[in-house]
C-alpha cells in the first residue's frame, strides 16, 4: 500500500505503489472573495435608480435572468457568456433607466389606477376584461406571456373590493390604487393594457452616459456591502463616449483600491473596436495603454458576431469568477462559433504587449492568448520599466491574501487583552495556512523571505494606534513573476 498526502493529511491508497501530493489550489478561500457584478440593459427588471429595494440581485439560473430582466437583453445575453465559461453566480445590475407602463379603468367618475409591475413595456400585452353586472363586477386578467393564464375575481361588490383583489391576487401585473373620492364600481371593459384610458406606455431606454455616472457614484457603497470584487460594465456607447466611461470606471477601481475594497474592471469595446494597430479607441492596444491600470482588464475580439462589451468581457468575468485564485487565465478555452477578428501572430504579440485579454484561434477552436490584463503602474508607459505585465492571478492572489488576513484578524476587535505578540502569533499562523494552500512558488522565488522574516509584512510594523485601543498590521506581499509562456527549441535528427 501506499500514501498520499492531501492538505497536510495522510491518506492511505490500497494497491498504488507510489506517493503522490495533492495542493489543494483553492485554499480556505473566503466565499466573498471573487463575487462579480455585471452591468447591462434589461429590457425589464428593477433599474438601477430604484431606490425602496436595491437593484442588485443575485443570479445563478439562465431561465430566470431569461424572464425577469427578457430574453434577448444584454443581461441575457452577457450573464450566458458568463455562464458558459465556468460563472457560478452574479449580481446583475439594469442600467437601463426604465419606468412601469401607467393606465385607468373608468366607469363615469370613478377610477382605478394601475402601475404595472415590472419596468419596461412589458405589461403592454396583458389583455384585461371587466364584466360590469351593476351590483358587482367581475374582472380577468389574462398573461400572454404565460401561455395565456388568467386569474379571475369572484363577485367584487365595490370599488375597494376591486382594489384589494387586484393588490392581493393579481399583484405580479399590477398595482392599484382608488382615484381620490371614487365611489362607483368600473364600467365594461375588454382589452390589453394598452387600450385602458390614459395609458402611458413603460419604457426601456439605453443607458447615456449619465446614466453610467450615476451608476459609477452608487457603486462604492454596493462594493462594500456585497463584497464584490468583479465588475462586467456592459456600455454599449459609441466609441468616443463608451472609452470615456470605461476610463471611470479605471478612476473607480483606483479609488476603491485606495479604500481597501479593490476590484478588477473586465471591459471590452463596442462593434469594430477590435482594429490591431489603428492607434483609435477602435484599437484594443490603444485603448489598453490609455486604461493603463493593473485592475482593468479588456478582453478583445468580440464572439458570434456580436461585439466584446457583451460576450469576450462577461466570458472572461465568467473564468474569473468559477475558477481557483492561483488560476493562470493562459489557454483557457473559449466557447465561441466566431470571432469578430481572427489575429495574425503579430497582432497577437502586439495586444499581448499591450496587456489586452485577447482571443485566439487554433485548431480545436478558439482560447485565451495569455491571460494578462494592464500594466504594472498608472504613471507608466506601456511594458516600461522591464516590460512587466501582470496576469489578473497575481493581483486576486494579492488581494486575496490581505484579504484573508484582513477576516481573520477581525475576529480580534472587541477582544480584551490582545497584546503586540497576540497579532504577531496569528499573522505567522495565517501565512502558514496560506503557505499550506496554495503553491509556495506563487509567493516569490523565496516565499520565506519576502520581508527578510519569512512573512508578507514586518514585525516592527505591528503598531499602537494612536488612541491606544487597537493595533495596526501593515501588509505587503509581492507575487512571483509567473511564466506565461514555455520556448521550446527542437532538433530533428535525419538518418540518411
Amino acid at each position: 500500500m501506499s500514501d498520499f498526502v492531501f492538505n497536510n493529511r495522510t491518506e492511505t491508497i490500497p494497491g498504488v505503489y507510489a506517493t503522490t501530493k495533492v495542493v489543494n489550489q483553492a485554499g480556505a478561500i473566503p466565499p466573498s472573495f471573487n463575487i462579480a457584478l455585471i452591468i447591462g440593459k434589461g429590457e425589464r427588471g428593477q433599474p438601477y435608480d430604484y431606490t425602496t429595494v436595491t437593484p442588485l440581485k443575485l443570479h445563478d439560473k439562465q431561465n430566470e435572468v431569461d424572464e425577469y430582466y427578457e430574453d434577448g437583453s444584454d443581461l441575457s445575453v452577457g450573464f450566458e457568456y458568463f455562464k458558459k465559461h465556468g460563472g457560478l453566480k452574479t449580481y446583475l445590475l439594469n442600467s437601463s433607466n426604465s419606468t412601469k407602463g401607467t393606465g385607468n379603468l373608468i366607469s363615469a367618475a370613478a377610477v382605478i389606477e394601475l402601475t404595472a409591475a415590472n419596468w419596461g413595456d412589458y405589461s403592454a400585452g396583458i389583455r384585461i376584461d371587466v364584466a360590469n353586472e351593476t351590483t358587482y363586477v367581475i374582472i380577468t386578467i389574462t398573461d400572454p406571456d404565460d401561455t395565456g393564464v388568467k386569474v379571475v375575481s369572484g363577485q367584487l361588490s365595490t370599488l375597494d373590493l376591486c382594489v384589494a383583489w387586484i393588490n392581493a391576487n393579481a399583484s405580479q401585473y399590477f398595482a392599484a390604487v382608488k382615484s381620490a373620492g371614487a365611489v362607483l364600481l368600473p364600467g365594461d371593459f375588454a382589452g390589453l393594457f394598452s387600450t385602458t384610458a390614459s395609458y402611458v406606455a413603460g419604457t426601456s431606454p439605453d443607458a447615456i452616459e449619465a446614466d453610467w455616472t450615476a451608476i459609477l457614484a452608487a457603486l462604492p457603497t454596493w462594493i462594500e456591502l456585497y463584497d464584490i470584487r468583479l465588475i462586467c460594465p456592459m456600455i454599449d456607447l459609441v466609441t468616443a463616449t463608451q472609452h470615456s466611461v470605461i476610463q471611470s470606471f479605471r478612476d473607480l477601481a483606483i479609488s476603491q483600491r485606495t479604500a481597501g475594497h479593490p476590484v478588477q474592471i473586465i471591459c471590452g469595446g463596442i462593434v469594430g473596436d477590435y482594429v490591431v494597430d489603428a492607434g483609435d479607441t477602435t484599437d484594443p492596444a490603444y485603448r489598453a495603454g490609455i486604461y493603463n491600470n493593473q485592475d482593468v482588464i479588456l478582453a478583445a475580439p468580440g464572439i458570434d458576431a456580436l461585439a466584446a462589451y457583451i460576450t469576450a468581457a462577461p466570458a472572461v468575468t465568467g473564468l474569473l469568477n468559477g475558477s481557483a485564485i492561483a488560476h493562470n487565465l493562459t489557454r483557457d478555452d473559449i466557447v465561441a462559433s466566431t470571432l469578430e477578428d481572427s489575429y495574425t501572430t503579430a497582432e497577437l504579440e502586439t495586444l499581448i504587449d499591450a496587456g489586452v485579454i485577447a482571443i485566439a484561434t487554433n485548431k480545436n477552436g478558439f482560447y485565451l492568448a495569455k491571460g494578462v490584463n494592464t500594466l504594472q503602474a498608472n504613471d507608466n508607459t506601456w511594458n516600461v520599466a522591464g516590460k512587466t505585465t501582470y496576469l489578473p492571478m497575481q493581483r486576486s492572489l494579492v488581494d486575496y491574501v490581505l484579504k484573508y488576513f484582513k477576516e481573520d484578524l477581525e475576529s480580534f476587535v472587541g477582544a480584551d487583552g490582545i497584546k503586540k505578540n497576540t497579532i504577531a502569533s496569528r499573522c505567522a499562523y495565517n501565512w502558514d495556512v496560506l503557505k499550506n494552500s496554495f503553491d509556495p512558488s506563487l509567493f516569490g522565488e523565496n516565499p520565506d523571505d519576502v520581508f527578510g522574516n519569512g512573512l508578507p509584512y514586518k514585525t516592527d510594523k505591528i503598531e499602537a494606534s494612536s488612541d491606544g485601543q487597537g493595533w495596526y498590521v501593515y501588509l505587503a506581499l509581492i507575487p512571483a513573476n509567473e511564466t506565461n509562456f514555455i520556448g521550446l527549441t527542437v532538433q530533428v535528427l535525419i538518418s540518411y
